[in-house]
């Protein structure tokens, strides 16, 4: 778990946990997804996930308890603590009681600090994930587009990427891949944005900045395919060379 290989594997499996709960599929699904999400890397973004569905349903429900029944938090959780932790029991075993020893796992690394509470690194980190989409919502100032997204779906998104934001902040280690879990979210509400900006205009200015949109989208997909495979976004300061090409071109909603 001290090693970022499963992170996308990590984020899909935490994506497919909000895509249950938003759409509303089967608490089985739900559950599933949670359990191969905690046995790729741990069940810190699961758990995060449940504290802003938490903030969801408290703000649609209040404090009534039937929305919750169609989740089965009991039974759910009662499977993922009974289908996860054997197997984790068993890798530190066959590591010889140090698999899972300073590890994510455990939190050695996932501490806390408070000092890094108004930090904005996730702010323009989670920003930089979705360029070049992102730097066309800025044409919602120009253009005065509001809202830019609607209120319902807003509100039931924005806690997810908000919650991440602030917890990450707190830890001691800052990546941009941490977020990749709450890309899924935030993908949509760029998506929103450049739909409520491309509404607005009409006419010549329509065309033209769809001519601007290929163009950067093209350009960042060619950053990442011509540097795939090599080691040029890696060196020392991969984690701002990277954002923009790898991390950014797979991001176009």
């Amino acid at each position: 778990t001290h090693s970022a290989r499963p992170d996308m594997l990590y984020a899909f499996w935490c994506t497919v946990m909000l895509a249950a709960y938003l759409r509303s599929w089967r608490p089985a699904a739900f559950w599933l997804a949670a359990v191969f999400a905690t046995l790729a890397k741990g069940p810190h973004v699961p758990a995060m996930l449940g504290a802003a569905i938490a903030v969801v349903e408290w703000r649609e429900h209040g404090w009534s308890w039937n929305p919750w029944k169609r989740l089965h938090p009991v039974r759910g959780t009662v499977a993922l603590v009974a289908l996860t932790v054997p197997w984790w029991w068993a890798v530190n075993h066959t590591l010889g009681g140090r698999g899972i020893a300073g590890s994510e796992l455990v939190g050695t690394i996932f501490s806390f600090s408070w000092a890094g509470f108004f930090d904005p690194y996730y702010v323009t980190r989670s920003l930089v994930l979705v360029l070049p989409s992102a730097a066309l919502c800025a044409a919602a100032l120009v253009w005065r587009t509001w809202p830019l997204v609607p209120r319902e779906v807003a509100w039931r998104l924005i806690p997810f990427i908000v919650l991440a934001m602030i917890v990450f902040s707190i830890g001691l280690q800052h990546r941009p891949h941490y977020m990749l879990p709450f890309l899924a979210p935030l993908c949509l509400l760029v998506a929103f944005a450049i739909r409520a900006v491309f509404d607005r205009l009409g006419g010549d200015a329509r065309r033209w900045m769809s001519r601007l949109a290929a163009l950067m989208w093209a350009v960042t997909i060619g950053i990442e395919v011509t540097t795939a495979g090599t080691t040029i976004l890696w060196g020392r300061q991969r984690f701002v060379d990277a954002e923009l090409g790898a991390l950014a071109g797979r991001a176009v909603p």
